[in-house]
């Protein structure tokens, strides 16, 4: 089970939405850019129970230093686009082979996500683009709604404990819902660095 998951992407792709539904089974759409976020939560698997340290790195260009000293210390990352915006998609795609990189033969886990799965009316990147860039990649493909604990905690699933335990498939619900939770997780505390607030 990995115990340390780094969340990637371009500024503006909902990575803070995914952070806080996984640990705090709460969406919240408002948006701040973000240098880096530490949140943690307690998994039971198997009947043991494990702390997950998430990560939530800043997409903005700034922050590349910050991003490249996790590409090399992490051995597990979303990959996080948002389906709105074509060129979110391209920058987790360049942020891929960044990574790639400087990682050398250092074997990591990585899954793609295409995020805000329920602006459908606005969506500019196709599922079938990601999908194919996913297989190009060799890595694992989801589309979320950060509006949907389920699926949230199914995608982090894939990276946390890649080798099964995982739950089942649920459909996303309408913006604003969260489920009941899962039974197996405890609560999450959050624990945030630096912040930059956009005016």
């Amino acid at each position: 089970m990995v115990e340390a998951v780094v969340v990637l992407g371009g500024a503006g792709v909902g990575k803070s939405c995914l952070c806080i539904q996984y640990v705090l089974q709460h969406f919240s759409n408002s948006y701040s850019s973000t240098i880096e976020d530490v949140y943690t939560k307690q998994v039971v698997t198997d009947g043991v129970t494990r702390s997950v340290t998430v990560t939530e790195v800043g997409g903005k260009s700034i922050y590349e230093i910050v991003r490249q000293a996790y590409y090399a210390k992490e051995t597990a990352a979303l990959l996080v686009y948002s389906v709105t915006d074509k060129k979110s998609f391209q920058a987790a795609l360049n942020i891929y082979e960044e990574m790639k990189r400087i990682k050398g033969s250092q074997p990591f886990t990585c899954v793609l996500v295409g995020n805000k799965v329920d602006l459908e009316a606005y969506r500019e990147v196709s599922s079938e683009d990601g999908r194919a860039a996913a297989a190009e990649l060799g890595v694992p493909f989801m589309e979320v709604t950060a509006t949907s604990f389920p699926s949230v905690n199914y995608v982090f699933s894939k990276v946390v404990n890649p080798g099964g335990g995982t739950p089942p498939v649920q459909p996303c619900q309408p913006a604003g819902g969260a489920s009941a939770g899962d039974p197996k997780s405890t609560s999450a505390v959050k624990k945030r660095h630096t912040m930059c607030h956009v005016l």
